[in-house]
């Protein structure tokens, strides 16, 4: 159990005390008053009718002392055990891979599962004791030589380019995201209004961990129920939504159908590109995106996919805008938990995203975004292939 210093006030009893207000009353028949006056208080001052009452009421006769509910003084526990801290670090081990693990959810587990009160800036400071920090989840990347000749090459050819060849070469920066509707939950609600999923209880020395640096995202460890799967781009025209679809994942024949239908073209020519076909599309390497039945639309339609170096999310701009995007969701959705708002269902919060993205300042944002493509690969260009810090 945690450890719980006793504080009792000047004016109260100790326990020996209150003992023997117990069996003044109790075997001697002695009145209330005759009990304060003959009892002493802890500053060594005659007791009060009242507080003689309350020692008497609260004794235990099976444990021949008096129960100090500590839950009811309104602190919390300020002292771990061994037990309890190897339980809040293997909990955080384990939670911090599936959801938001903050201290709050620590505290919430630990009362739930263990039956012990603490406090959350407890748990926060036992964390940092070990050397844990409240650190970005997503991670900036590291890479091998190989890599880094990759986007060196792609990111000199970018800075080479005139802004006026950049404009009109890239008709689109597409990639997809995941967007997630709040938890039910009230902790879990919490936590993701005040913290989003960007942060996380990690050392510094687990920035390159697969598991917590971006190979397994918090966005495909949600279920499905919450997910908002959605693809797009973005160009110096603004944004524009090419698919909103079900599954967290597109397959070939799906893509294949979204090509075809026209949306991808449709998407580019709302943006108004700088020039005609052949749109170049940049975007990143997912497996379904080079197969050759899309192969074979995409040139039906004179598009071209311009493909960004391999684990390289920083060379496109899209990413940066999902970023913002994100921000701005959580800014309302913190809103609406400040305001005690029902959480919005799957359908209404789908409405909410389009809202946004159709914002005169979210098509601003997309398009000083996407201007900025350039001065990324000069950084990139400057770091030798290392990562941009975008």
């Amino acid at each position: 159990m945690v450890v719980i210093r006793e504080v009792r006030h000047p004016l109260a009893l100790d326990f020996e005390t209150e003992r023997l207000v117990y069996h003044l009353r109790k075997d001697q028949k002695k009145s209330w008053d005759y009990i304060a006056a003959n009892v002493e208080n802890n500053s060594g001052g005659p007791s009060t009718r009242d507080t003689v009452q309350r020692a008497f009421h609260r004794f235990s006769i099976k444990n021949q002392k008096s129960a100090y509910k500590f839950a009811n003084c309104g602190r919390f526990a300020w002292k771990l055990t061994p037990a309890i801290e190897k339980f809040l670090l293997r909990k955080l081990l384990c939670l911090r891979k599936k959801m938001i693990c903050t201290s709050v959810t620590l505290q919430g587990v630990l009362a739930k599962e263990k039956g012990v009160k603490l406090a959350d800036s407890a748990i926060r400071k036992f964390l940092i004791s070990e050397g844990y920090k409240w650190s970005p989840r997503a991670q900036k990347r590291l890479y091998s030589e190989k890599d880094m000749a990759k986007r060196y090459k792609f990111s000199f050819a970018v800075a080479k380019m005139s802004l006026m060849k950049i404009r009109k070469k890239l008709a689109l920066s597409m990639d997809g995201v995941i967007l997630t509707t709040p938890p039910t939950d009230p902790t879990d609600l919490a936590n993701y209004c005040h913290n989003g999923e960007t942060h996380m209880w990690r050392k510094d020395d687990e920035a390159a961990l697969p598991e917590l640096a971006g190979g397994h995202p918090y966005a495909d460890q949600i279920p499905l129920s919450r997910a908002l799967p959605l693809w797009g781009g973005i160009s110096e025209g603004g944004f524009a939504e090419v698919v909103m679809h079900k599954k967290k994942k597109l397959t070939i024949v799906e893509w294949l159908k979204v090509v075809e239908g026209g949306r991808l073209t449709d998407a580019i020519r709302s943006l108004k590109p700088s020039r005609q076909r052949p749109f170049h599309v940049l975007c990143d390497n997912e497996k379904f995106l080079k197969s050759k039945l899309c192969a074979k639309a995409y040139k039906d339609r004179k598009v071209k996919l311009w493909f960004v170096p391999p684990r390289s999310p920083d060379l496109n701009p899209v990413e940066r805008f999902w970023s913002w995007l994100r921000r701005e969701l959580r800014r309302r959705d913190l809103q609406d938990f400040n305001k005690k708002t029902p959480v919005l269902g799957k359908m209404a919060y789908r409405r909410r995203v389009r809202a946004v993205l159709k914002s005169s300042k979210a098509q601003q944002v997309a398009k000083n975004i996407a201007k900025g493509f350039k001065k990324v690969c000069q950084k990139v260009v400057a770091k030798g292939g290392a990562h941009s810090g975008k």
